[in-house]
């Protein structure tokens, strides 16, 4: 959580995991999850400079021994984090890498 006060508890977004909470893959809990990746990829538009998708999507590829097979629900899961907590302003840098990262995964081929 990014906050656990009365009125004010929220998830944290990409950026607020940041790589201590993200970039730690395992294979019990959320470390091993498909959402993990995803989110730690949206970090990863977020935080470059020129926005580019290409070495967050490359990650994916190389960390998700399933990428191929497991295309659609990264998209899906893109597709709901770019949309539904876009209209939250703490969510807006977030959601526009999820856009980036939604359109880059969408047109990569083989």
């Amino acid at each position: 959580l990014a906050s656990s006060a009365a009125n004010r508890t929220r998830l944290k977004t990409p950026s607020e995991f940041g790589t201590r909470d993200l970039k730690r893959p395992g294979k019990a809990g959320f470390g091993g999850t498909l959402l993990r990746h995803v989110l730690f990829a949206i970090y990863r538009v977020a935080r470059d400079p020129e926005r580019d998708p290409r070495p967050a999507r490359q990650y994916l590829r190389r960390e998700l021994p399933d990428y191929w097979n497991s295309r659609e629900m990264i998209l899906a899961l893109l597709d709901y984090l770019a949309k539904t907590p876009a209209r939250l302003p703490h969510w807006q840098a977030d959601a526009a890498a999820a856009r980036l990262l939604h359109g880059s995964v969408e047109a990569d081929t083989v």
